[in-house]
């Protein structure tokens, strides 16, 4: 790989998707799954500890001494196979418990490694994730006596029953000698209802879209705005520096770093105008959701390189010819602050973008 690793504590925003009354569930692990609704209680046990619920994401913190601030979800069941997915960003805390299947799974927060998810005190799972927004899916089969833990969809740990009855919970819980904060968002809750058991669902296949033509006619700067949210792709506090973390955020301002040149060399590559610096996709990764930020020119891989393509009414997607996906807002996201990565092509606005001339 010939780009460096990325600012671990980046910035990642996911989008709150909403379900209303459905029966009928697609989970994020397998298929099969009827979605459920059930009712939630808040456990405030400490003084220090708080709850707030804006814009979806739902906040928990506690101080040194408290003993949880957590969501418990009114699930209780003693048979079936049952999912917990959840979007996760951990913050701080030490030996905190971020997400329960209550009472034998426990999903912990370490600070150690750049930020670290364990099972109990045991199990590694995933390291790296401070700051940075996670999926977190639990599959508890009574019948067979296991649940499977995935993070961003990955079998991480699979851990043995213990006595129930069960139910979920999520927030912060155990924040050792010091407080702890986690975020969640777009929490869902999922009973087993097929005739076999769950199986990870493939990954989908890119949606045909026009023949690329590298270029475009594109010459001078531009702001480039996804086409769900309104806002710019710009680099995260005007940073020069090679790894700085690319994000979209309402544009203006004195700084240049939401504006870009575009090249053609047979592809296209992307210029900063602030740093000079391009467009390019973390290590050269080809995996669904890897991040950009801005990088120098050059090397082996193509993973600077971009295919920007018309898909019709003014708005283009932004290809990298290294991985063959799509420059995209993480979870489709419209904040301030929502992170900017690689994804297979689907159609979706915040897939799409305009590129408007700027002086």
């Amino acid at each position: 790989m010939r780009k460096r690793s990325a600012d671990l504590a980046r910035v990642l925003a996911i989008a709150l998707l909403c379900a209303s009354s459905a029966p009928l569930a697609h989970a994020q692990i397998g298929s099969g799954w009827r979605q459920d609704f059930p009712g939630k209680t808040i456990q405030l046990r400490g003084p220090g500890t708080t709850y707030n619920n804006s814009g979806g994401i739902e906040t928990f913190t506690m101080k040194s001494g408290d003993e949880r601030s957590e969501m418990r979800v009114q699930n209780d069941y003693t048979s079936g196979q049952h999912q917990f997915e959840g979007w996760l960003r951990a913050s701080y805390g030490q030996g905190t418990s971020m997400h329960q299947v209550f009472k034998f799974v426990m999903v912990v927060y370490y600070p150690t490694l750049g930020g670290e998810l364990r099972q109990h005190s045991g199990t590694p799972m995933v390291n790296g994730i401070t700051g940075v927004w996670v999926r977190v899916n639990t599959i508890h089969n009574v019948a067979t006596g296991k649940c499977a833990v995935y993070i961003n969809g990955t079998q991480r740990a699979t851990v043995t029953q213990g006595s129930g009855p069960w139910y979920h919970k999520y927030g912060v819980y155990n924040a050792s000698t010091q407080g702890a904060k986690s975020e969640w968002r777009d929490i869902k809750i999922f009973t087993y209802t097929g005739a076999t058991s769950p199986t990870p669902t493939p990954a989908p296949t890119a949606t045909p879209g026009p023949t690329p033509t590298p270029g475009g006619g594109f010459s001078g700067y531009y702001r480039i705005t996804p086409r769900h949210s309104g806002k710019s792709v710009a680099v995260q506090s005007a940073s020069t520096a090679n790894s700085a973390n690319v994000f979209q955020w309402t544009y203006g301002g004195s700084n240049t770093n939401d504006e870009w040149e575009v090249r053609s060399i047979g592809s296209d590559y992307v210029i900063n105008r602030h740093s000079g610096k391009d467009l390019t996709v973390q290590s050269a990764s080809t995996a669904e959701g890897a991040n950009i930020f801005q990088y120098t020119y050059g090397g082996a891989a193509t993973n600077d390189e971009w295919a920007i393509v018309d898909v019709g009414s003014g708005y283009s997607r932004i290809t990298n010819r290294n991985s063959g996906k799509s420059a995209e807002v993480a979870g489709g996201s419209t904040a301030d602050g929502a992170n900017v990565d690689q994804r297979t092509y689907s159609g979706a606005t915040h897939q799409q973008f305009q590129l408007v001339a700027v002086p």
